[in-house]
Formats: C-alpha cells, sequence, structure tokens
C-alpha cells in the first residue's frame, strides 16, 4: 500500500517533542529503578505510535483547513489517514504487552480517551473546560504515571502519593499551560466548527494570565521534586522562553493579531527545547555520578 504524504505530514511526527519533557521527567523520577529496554520501548510507542495515531485521528475528524500544531497548512486528511491511525493504536497496544499487562491498561485508556476528544459523536474537545482537563490529565498526569510505572516494570500499579503524586500534578500542569495557547490562534476556526475552546473561554488576555499561572504554580512543585541545583539548571533554561512569552504576551494584549500561529509555534516549541536540554542536562549528570 502506497502511504499518502498527506497521511505522513499529518502523524505530524515532529510534534511530538511536545511532549518528549513529560518522558524525561518519568525518567528522572524512576532513576533508580528504569530497564534500559523497557525505557526504550516505552519511549518508542509513546512517541512514535500513539502520539502520531492521536494526531492523525483529530486531523481525520476535524478536517482542518486553517492552520494546526505543527502545520501551517495542512493538507486534507484521506480514509488512509484513519485506516493508519488504527493500525498504529492496534501496533501500540501489541507492543506494550511487552512492557506489561499494567501499562498496556492505561494505554488503551488514553486511546479511548483520545477517541472522544476528537469522535464527532462524543467530541469532548467542544467544551471548554472538559476538553481541558482531559488534555491535562490525559497527556500530562496520566502519560507520566505510565510511563514511570513502564520504564521501570512495575507488575502493579503504584500508590499515587508522595513525589509520584506531585509529579502527576506537574505534569498535568505543564500540559495545560501550553494547552490554551496552542489554540489561541484558532478562535475563528473553532467557533465555525461547533468548538468552544479553553482559550475562546478565557479570551487573548485571559489565555496568557491563566497559562502564565499555571506555569508558575507548576515550577514551585518542581521546586520540592528536583535537588536545588538541579532546579537551578532547569530554571536556566527556561528564562530564554519565559521572556520570550512575556514579550508575546504584552504585543498580543496591544494588538490581537499577534497571537498568530507563527508566534504559537515559537512558543511552544521554544518551550519544550528549553525543558527537554534542562532535564537532560540534569539526566546526564545523574548518570555520570
Amino acid at each position: 500500500m502506497t502511504i499518502y504524504k498527506s497521511t505522513l505530514k499529518l502523524l505530524r511526527l515532529p510534534f511530538s517533542i511536545n511532549l518528549l519533557p513529560i518522558f524525561l521527567f518519568a525518567v528522572y523520577s524512576a532513576i533508580g529503578g528504569l530497564i534500559p529496554w523497557k525505557t526504550a520501548l516505552v519511549f518508542f510507542v509513546i512517541h512514535f505510535i500513539f502520539y502520531p495515531a492521536s494526531n492523525a485521528y483529530n486531523s481525520y475528524m476535524d478536517r482542518d483547513s486553517g492552520s494546526i500544531a505543527g502545520l501551517k497548512t495542512p493538507p486534507k486528511p484521506t480514509r488512509q489517514l484513519f485506516q493508519v491511525s488504527v493500525f498504529l493504536d492496534i501496533a501500540g497496544i501489541l507492543l506494550s504487552l511487552l512492557v506489561g499487562w499494567q501499562f498496556t491498561l492505561i494505554n488503551i485508556l488514553l486511546v479511548a480517551l483520545s477517541r472522544a476528544y476528537s469522535w464527532r459523536k462524543i467530541r469532548i474537545k467542544k467544551y471548554a473546560v472538559p476538553g481541558f482537563l482531559m488534555v491535562s490529565l490525559a497527556q500530562g498526569g496520566m502519560s507520566y504515571y505510565n510511563m514511570y510505572m513502564g520504564i521501570q516494570g512495575l507488575n502493579y500499579f503504584p500508590a499515587m502519593e508522595g513525589d509520584l503524586a506531585i509529579g502527576f500534578i506537574i505534569c498535568s500542569l505543564f500540559v495545560g499551560t501550553i494547552y490554551p495557547i496552542t489554540q489561541i490562534y484558532q478562535h475563528a476556526d473553532d467557533r465555525s466548527d461547533g468548538i468552544r475552546s479553553m482559550s475562546m473561554l478565557l479570551g487573548i488576555k485571559g489565555t496568557f494570565i491563566f497559562s502564565g499561572v499555571l506555569f508558575i504554580v507548576a515550577n514551585g512543585l518542581l521546586y520540592k521534586i528536583l535537588e536545588f541545583n538541579e532546579f537551578l539548571i532547569f530554571i536556566g533554561f527556561m528564562i530564554l522562553p519565559a521572556v520570550y512569552f512575556m514579550y508575546w504576551m504584552i504585543i498580543s494584549w496591544q494588538q490581537p493579531e499577534y497571537a498568530d500561529f507563527r508566534r504559537t509555534m515559537i512558543m511552544a516549541l521554544g518551550a519544550s527545547i528549553a525543558m527537554i536540554l534542562g532535564f537532560a542536562i540534569i539526566l546526564i549528570s545523574l548518570f555520570s555520578s
């Protein structure tokens, strides 16, 4: 079967980088018990199978004509895109069994939530608060918990307490920080599709304030988990994205047209790369010590 170029584009593989910090934080949290081959498999399954499958299904259901996260001019989806999304989800679930049935079970739940988010007959994304909570908790906290469990090969569900519970909240907040920002330029398209996004509910000014507050709270909780020198490393990498965020917020408040696709992608990609570098340096120092 020939894979169409449109299908490959709509998998939006490069966009998976935005969720890599969640995996790296899970590695940090499980540093003393991770199993190398399971860690590698978890990384592959999540970032190269489940995330692209979710992107594909969402694009198939949305049939966007305007810019979407990761693509300024998305191609029209075909039936093949839907078929590929199903194939990837099945492949991901089968590979998850190599990690453990607990990891597999949560992945099945996450796939179901991803479908419910986009499927026209349920379409959780139509509703501002439920859509926000689902994405923040599923792609953030639940994914963190699942990866934390999978990379250690745990054959039980660890209790949600202590640093694990705080990590769950941190990851939910980090995803919740960026989620409304990625909607800020889509108000017109979302409105025409019957969607009331979190960013539409908050407005442009409210979106910046809301995301900024969540980011500050997330970093405050991160301070409780990281060692002080590790926290300084992380914050050091986040200074530049934070400065850009403030600059972008100020000009967008004055001229709303600046809350556009290009600046949104700069913000999302810049913040993700900064977080990846921060966690990577911390992990390298831990592995080398």
